[in-house]
C-alpha cells in the first residue's frame, strides 16, 4: 500500500508540474494579448509622429538645397559677368586698324 502512495505522489507531482507549466504559459499568452491590444494605439501615434517628423525634415532639407542652388547660381552669374569681356564692334575695328 505504501508503494502505491509513493507512485501516486510521483504521478501527482508530475501532473502538478505540467499544470504549473501550462498555467504559466497561459498567463504569458494573456499578458501578450493585453500588450498587443495596447500596442496598436501607441504604434499608430508614434507612426503619425514619425511621419510628421520626416515631412518636416524633408521640407527643411529641400529649403536648404534650394538655398544652396540659388547661391551657386548667383555666384556663377556673378563670376561670368566679372570675367567676361564683351567685344564691341568699335574695339574690333580699332584693333584691326592698328
Amino acid at each position: 500500500m505504501r508503494i502505491f502512495n509513493v507512485e501516486n505522489k510521483k504521478r501527482f507531482e508530475k501532473l502538478d508540474a505540467k499544470r504549473k507549466f501550462f498555467k504559466e504559459e497561459l498567463e504569458k499568452r494573456e499578458e501578450s494579448v493585453k500588450q498587443s491590444r495596447k500596442a496598436p494605439v501607441y504604434t499608430q501615434e508614434s507612426r503619425e509622429a514619425k511621419i510628421e517628423r520626416i515631412k518636416e525634415e524633408t521640407a527643411r532639407r529641400r529649403q536648404e538645397k534650394e538655398k544652396r542652388l540659388r547661391l551657386s547660381a548667383d555666384q556663377r552669374s556673378k563670376s561670368t559677368t566679372l570675367y567676361a569681356t564683351p567685344l564691341s564692334s568699335t574695339s574690333e575695328s580699332s584693333a584691326v586698324r592698328v
